[in-house]
């Protein structure tokens, strides 16, 4: 189970220079390292708590903390004040021109920084992590008062963009950013001594960085707009995990005419992964029993274009939901999609899981309520095709819709075909001959909420459907 440690700046203001960057550089280190949390932690036990929590517990607790945090940064605006700086000669009455950079970021008060670990903490660690929390009395520089609490529960507002660790080695997608912060070595063991150096003392050793430490890039997402990966407020109870939402990290993203070819190696790479899991069957589309999930129950494995035609983001959407031990598992083994060669789309797809949660948090395109829902991908229709086409693909979304419990449409129009020419078969599996590919624009009498996936291969990315942003 994943631990959620929460920071509220309670005046609006947060200042911290990264490590190995001087203050007149006018940098903030925001969101604050991995190293900064767990000097931060460590003091807070030192100074506040060194009689209540015993060595044992917290050394554990700050290894088990060691791992690179994902963070959701509300937002925020950097700003600066300069100040007359004495030296050494202030005393003399010499005019002095010596200033210097009080850089922060400004916050309001009542938003909230969120650190997300995907480590499961034992009940005395996490009782450890809960009172160093309540006792935090800053995170930064003194000045950076804040409350903070670790919360299970908590959930992304919309207005929160997300950082996570990356393989440098990875292409960058436009829509990113890179930073990179200090973290623990993964590779030895956490020096405790270390987290009381301070800058000067590291520079007195002739380093830049503590031992036992390293920079680790970070990928840093722009702040959410409406077409872009969002999530809800806090809630009273936890969320369930039923969207996983992936970048593709290849620098030309494939084609979305391989959507099918994409969602495929998706999932089977999906059930690798999962192999003894107690969801195995779950992400295969089978039930407990070893049948298949009834009422479109199955995982949904989806492409996501760009505006460019290009799948530049996968998704998996799990209408019962899935544990979060197997979004950790997901994270960590799949990172690459394999195809046999001389097989359609590239032989590699490189892949990062950039989020997940609830669908309307990580797909608010494909969910918000609409009245008109536009073709993503080609709707293909099931049954025989008949000579009326038009009647015969808006009988076809009207029997989908219903089956899937969505209200009856008011109009179902088709669109020009772009020519795109989709795989419309699995690979290994027998080409489509039944009716052609269509592309359609539904609109209902009400605002209709999403996700909507119709039609054959529906649960492989074909017959999504996005809100039309042109009739909102």
């Amino acid at each position: 189970m994943a631990t959620t440690l929460v920071v509220r700046f309670i005046l609006g203001r947060y200042h911290a220079t990264p490590w190995g960057s001087h203050v007149n550089e006018g940098a903030v280190e925001l969101p604050p390292s991995p190293w900064r949390l767990l000097r931060a932690l460590y003091a807070t036990w030192k100074t506040r708590l060194p009689h209540h929590l015993d060595d044992t517990t917290v050394h554990g607790l700050l290894t088990a903390l060691a791992t690179p945090p994902t963070y959701f940064v509300p937002p925020h605006q950097v700003s600066h004040t300069r100040h007359y700086y004495p030296d050494t000669k202030h005393r003399t009455g010499a005019a002095s021109t010596d200033r210097t950079l009080d850089a922060f970021a400004v916050l309001d008060p009542d938003a909230e920084l969120a650190i997300r670990w995907n480590t499961t903490l034992t009940e005395e660690q996490h009782k450890a992590l809960t009172q160093l929390a309540e006792a935090l009395p800053y995170l930064g520089r003194a000045d950076s008062l804040c409350d903070a609490r670790v919360d299970p529960d908590w959930q992304p507002t919309t207005d929160h963009h997300v950082s996570s660790a990356c393989d440098i080695s990875d292409f960058i997608p436009d829509s990113m950013d890179t930073i990179s912060l200090l973290c623990p070595d993964p590779d030895v063991p956490l020096d405790f001594e270390q987290l009381l150096a301070r800058p000067v003392d590291i520079r007195a050793g002739k380093l830049l960085y503590p031992r036992s430490t390293k920079l680790i890039a970070y990928l840093q997402s722009h702040p959410i707009a409406p077409a872009t990966p969002t999530a809800l407020a806090p809630t009273s109870s936890p969320e369930p995990v039923t969207t996983l939402r992936f970048a593709v990290l290849d620098p030309q993203a494939p084609s979305i005419t391989d959507t099918v070819v994409l969602t495929s190696r998706l999932r089977a790479t999906a059930i690798k992964a999962l192999d003894n899991h107690p969801q195995l069957r779950l992400f295969a589309g089978k039930n407990d029993a070893g049948g298949h999930l009834e009422n479109h129950q199955h995982p949904h494995y989806l492409a996501l274009p760009d505006k460019s035609g290009r799948a530049a983001e996968l998704a998996i959407w799990i209408p019962q939901g899935c544990a979060e031990d197997v979004v950790a598992l997901l994270h960590k083994e799949v990172r690459r999609l394999y195809g046999p060669p001389g097989a359609p789309g590239p032989d590699t797809t490189r892949i990062t899981l950039t989020g997940y949660g609830t669908a309307d948090n990580l797909l608010p395109e494909y969910t918000r309520p609409s009245r008109t829902w536009i073709s993503t991908t080609p709707f293909l229709p099931t049954g025989h095709l008949k000579k009326d086409w038009h009647w015969f693909v808006r009988n076809r979304i009207i029997k989908e819709l219903a089956y899937r419990g969505h209200p009856q449409p008011s109009t179902v129009e088709l669109l020009q075909d772009p020519q795109f020419r989709f795989t419309t078969h699995r690979p290994g599996q027998k080409r489509h001959h039944g009716a052609p590919p269509a592309w359609v624009r539904i609109t209902f009498p009400q605002p209709t909420h999403g996700p909507i996936a119709l039609g054959d291969l529906s649960h492989f990315g074909l017959g999504l459907f996005q809100a039309d942003p042109a009739r909102q």
